[in-house]
């Protein structure tokens, strides 16, 4: 708990983004042009990684049973999941829908941590105990606890206004592929520094 990571889609070679756009706070999968999961330079794409504390005798440690939230570094936003009511039809839709008159949900964030909505468990890729540790540099799918839907990528570009759209829909299925993996990409503690001040920097000269 309290590292910083980037979570980049491996199929899709895109990473996990939250920024503003038009004036709402949105959830994507961000185009790059990096095809390497190491290749990230933009802030936006750091998350904090929470272990939720379900036993105070476990300590802070990521386990694969483990409960997450993931905070954004940049905003202090948790991602977390809403329903989508966007009737734009996408090769996923019907799979993300998971039945006829089933909702269909979406990543997005919230201000506070203590939502119900901003819970989720990772899901290794390989055969694992629960109880191990979670190493840095995993792939994981990522699951939502309170609707027990797993994220996965789609082709609905939330700029699609743009002669070139790089902000794409993350929605939520009831089911699990295999495709839908994150690598986990720990941070240096140096960049996470920077951001820091960066971020001090502009509130003082807000002020």
């Amino acid at each position: 708990g309290g590292d910083v990571v980037r979570l980049f889609h491996a199929e899709q070679e895109k990473f996990l983004t939250c920024d503003d756009y038009k004036g709402n706070s949105v959830v994507f999968l961000r185009s790059t042009g990096r095809t390497t999961k190491t290749a990230a330079t933009s802030s936006k794409a750091l998350w904090e990684v929470e272990v939720v504390a379900t036993d105070p005798c476990r300590g802070g440690a990521g386990r694969w049973n483990s409960l997450y939230r993931f905070k954004h570094l940049a905003t202090g936003q948790y991602l977390a999941c809403e329903i989508d009511p966007d009737p734009i039809e996408d090769s996923n839709r019907l799979k993300l829908q998971g039945g006829k008159d089933m909702p269909v949900f979406q990543l997005n964030s919230v201000p506070y941590g203590h939502d119900i909505f901003s819970i989720f468990e990772l899901d290794p890729t390989t055969i694992i105990k629960g109880d191990e540790l979670v190493p840095r540099s995993s792939y994981v799918r990522l699951r939502h606890l309170r609707t027990n839907t797993w994220c996965h990528a789609t082709n609905i570009p939330l700029d699609k206004n743009s002669d070139t759209p790089v902000m794409h829909k993350v929605g939520l299925a009831r089911v699990r592929e295999d495709k839908e993996a994150f690598a986990i990409v720990s941070v240096p503690t140096a960049e996470v520094r920077d951001l820091d001040f960066a971020n001090d920097a502009c509130l003082v000269l807000k002020e």
